[in-house]
C-alpha cells in the first residue's frame, strides 16, 4: 500500500499543472488527499516492520524530520520559481521529481520479514 500511495502521489503531482477545470482539480485534490493520507497512515506500520517496535519512535521522528525539510524549503523555492517564471508549475514539478525519487527508492525497500516479530515484549508479573 505504501508503494502504491507513493506512485499515485507522484503521478497526481506531475499532472497537476496541466489541470484547468474545477472538476479535474477536485479529482486531483481527492486523489492526492486519499493517497497522502494513506501514505501517512501506513508509514508507521512499515517503519515498525523494518526497524522493530522498540525503535519505532526514534525512526518515526527521523523520517518525519525529513518531511519537515521539504515543508520548510518547498514553499520558498516554489515562490522563487513563481517570481522568475510567473507560474507555480516549476515548483510543482520539482515536488513531483522529489516524489519520483522517493518512490524509486521505496521500490528497493523489502518489508516482508524485515523484523521477525512485531510483538511487544511481555512484562513478567510476579
Amino acid at each position: 500500500m505504501l508503494k502504491l500511495s507513493g506512485l499515485m502521489l507522484t503521478v497526481a503531482m506531475a499532472i497537476w499543472p496541466f489541470l484547468s477545470s474545477a472538476g479535474l482539480l477536485l479529482a486531483f485534490g481527492f486523489t492526492f488527499g486519499l493517497f497522502a493520507g494513506s501514505f501517512i497512515a501506513v508509514l508507521p506500520v512499515v517503519l515498525a516492520q523494518l526497524f522493530g517496535v522498540e525503535r519505532m519512535a526514534s525512526v518515526t521522528g527521523i523520517v518525519y524530520s525529513g518531511f519537515a525539510i521539504g515543508n520548510l524549503f518547498g514553499p520558498p523555492v516554489t515562490g522563487m520559481f513563481y517570481d522568475k517564471q510567473g507560474t507555480y508549475a516549476w515548483g510543482i514539478w520539482l515536488a513531483a521529481a522529489v516524489l519520483l525519487l522517493s518512490f524509486v527508492l521505496l521500490l528497493f525497500v523489502q518489508t516482508q520479514n524485515a523484523v521477525p516479530s512485531l510483538n511487544l515484549p511481555q512484562k513478567q508479573h510476579k
